[in-house]
């Protein structure tokens, strides 16, 4: 081993001493986030399932309750819950005053950085090996052969945007409360064709579908005055080798200041062939895929649950194939579906009520 590898590695270990010296603990599901989770139950079996070792409960504006994984420096899902109020109230638009920032309720190493983001829109579908330190085009992300070698002078942007988990178009209650979605806790990096693209599309067909889903359709109007939406954003981290949407040769893979790489930290060169400034040039797991489900659920005076629909979505989140559909099935099917060489079995997003499981009250995002 080169005196310089050693050195890389020397710094790399240190750095990892260092985070796992610090605690991975949010402020709670506190506040308004208490509440959240008080009809369906806090989904079960999603941190085993992609096994996930260091998680916090991150509570960010009184209205998201964040799971977030520290390892891969992402939220593993984030779950909003919305009222008649505000299933009622005109999206007041995209803030524009807003901009990400780190959660104060967690350890900023835990989280994506600004850094990480620095010249993102120019970023070239290239990762670093890190057995060799070359950069290659990736077989799963851009479709290319497997090991060609990257030119990056040659090769077109991909584009990769601070991507919300949560969009803010779910947020109606204006700019102060579209704020909270603005945080690394409620952010991953997305290739901006699936960001603006097939996912956007997606995004905003969730209140169509909820006027109809829970609005219109529900004939008793105290059933539905009491209707609350309840939304679970997730993603599938890249880690999760062979297990998206039946790819075998997906890979880990991870993004940061020098772009990407298919391991954690240890950067040994960027695309000018020289050293990164620091270890950790990739410090933040690239999705493979993203999902939602949404359930509604109505009561009727005596607090009965009297009216249940739901309905999920997922998707590829890589930058070729803009052609692919975004899947509609029931939250189970889509599990299965999206992670076909694992046991989804001991996965609930919604322990508390049944119904928002039964396939009877199923309702695809598209039929409205």
């Amino acid at each position: 081993m080169s005196h310089a590898h050693r050195l890389i590695l020397i710094l790399a270990f240190s750095f990892l001493a260092e985070v796992k010296s610090q605690t991975c603990e949010g402020n709670g599901f506190v506040g308004g986030c208490s509440d959240i989770f008080d009809l369906t139950g806090k989904p079960v079996g999603i941190q085993d399932l992609i096994g996930s070792q260091s998680i916090a409960e991150v509570c960010e504006g009184d209205i998201l309750a964040v799971v977030h994984d520290c390892d891969y420096r992402i939220p593993l899902y984030v779950t909003i819950q919305l009222d008649r109020t505000e299933m009622d109230t005109p999206n007041p638009g995209r803030c524009d005053s807003c901009d990400f920032r780190p959660s104060l309720h967690l350890e900023p190493s835990f989280q994506a950085t600004d850094p990480d983001y620095d010249g993102a829109n120019e970023r070239k579908p290239c990762y670093e090996r890190q057995t060799d330190g070359r950069l290659y085009r990736d077989q799963f992300w851009t479709g290319a052969d497997p090991d060609q070698i990257c030119l990056p002078s040659v090769e077109p942007e991909t584009g990769t945007s601070r991507g919300h988990i949560i969009a803010d178009s779910y947020i109606t209650a204006g700019d102060s409360a579209k704020d909270a979605t603005y945080h690394f806790t409620n952010c991953i990096p997305q290739y901006q064709k699936f960001n603006s693209e097939s996912w956007n599309i997606a995004e905003q067909q969730l209140y169509p579908w909820a006027e109809v889903n829970c609005g219109s359709d529900i004939a008793d109007p105290v059933v539905r005055d009491n209707a609350l939406l309840h939304v679970i954003v997730g993603v599938v981290p890249s880690t999760r080798v062979g297990a998206v949407f039946n790819e075998s040769h997906v890979a880990p893979r991870w993004f940061g200041e020098w772009g990407f790489g298919d391991k954690v930290f240890n950067a040994t060169t960027d695309y000018n062939g020289n050293p990164p400034a620091t270890p950790g040039a990739y410090r933040v797991n690239m999705p493979a895929a993203m999902w939602t489900a949404a359930c509604c659920i109505g009561t009727d005076a005596n607090a009965n649950v009297a009216w249940v629909r739901h309905m999920a979505f997922g998707r590829h989140a890589k930058p070729i194939g803009n052609d692919e559909p975004v899947l509609e099935l029931e939250w189970k099917d889509l599990f299965r579906k999206m992670l076909p060489e694992l046991d989804t079995a001991g996965v609930d997003l919604f322990p508390s009520e049944a119904l928002c499981s039964n396939p009877a009250n199923y309702v695809s995002l598209s039929t409205h």
